[in-house]
């Protein structure tokens, strides 16, 4: 079993630091950091990049470690929640003896011509192929900032 950090740390992380502290603290005792993989939710917050950076500046305070017997969140244990555990698991050697993408090795990229091998009469009308090709039309340009949600009153 894995547990995988996507929506739930990008939406702790900055607003309810300590929460995430116990949330994590308790990733980390009772699963392991072996069996922790990191997502990013990145369709819905744009670039992962800022919350890759919070994971690795995160910490758990040394009082809540203490109080709750929380293992260290140390710079080993987010590599491997960052990437490692995710290249074991589909099944990436790194710099083993052939390099990932050649033949013989654990991994193959996607071909250059993925797109033209996937029939476009599959899902011609959906809604993200319309709202993407209507946002291109607008002059739409791709963009990483993240956007929240504004609470109305009614």
């Amino acid at each position: 079993m894995y547990a995988e950090l996507g929506t739930t740390f990008a939406s702790m992380v900055v607003t309810f630091p300590t929460v995430w502290a116990h949330l994590i603290g308790q990733l980390l005792y009772y699963m392991g950091e072996n069996n922790i993989v990191f997502g990013s939710d990145s369709p819905w917050y744009g670039g992962p990049q800022w919350q890759i950076e919070a994971l690795w500046r995160s910490q758990i305070p040394e009082d809540i470690r203490d109080r709750w017997d929380y293992p260290e969140l140390d710079e080993d244990a987010k590599r491997k929640i960052l990437g490692l555990n995710s290249a074991r698991l589909y099944g990436l050697k790194g710099n083993e003896t052939r390099a990932i993408g050649m033949h013989g090795s654990a991994y193959h990229p996607v071909p250059a011509d993925y797109a033209s091998r996937v029939p476009a009469s599959l899902i011609p009308h959906d809604n993200f192929t319309k709202a993407k090709k209507q946002y291109a039309e607008a002059g739409g340009l791709r963009s990483n900032e993240r956007l929240g949600w504004i609470r109305a009153r009614l």
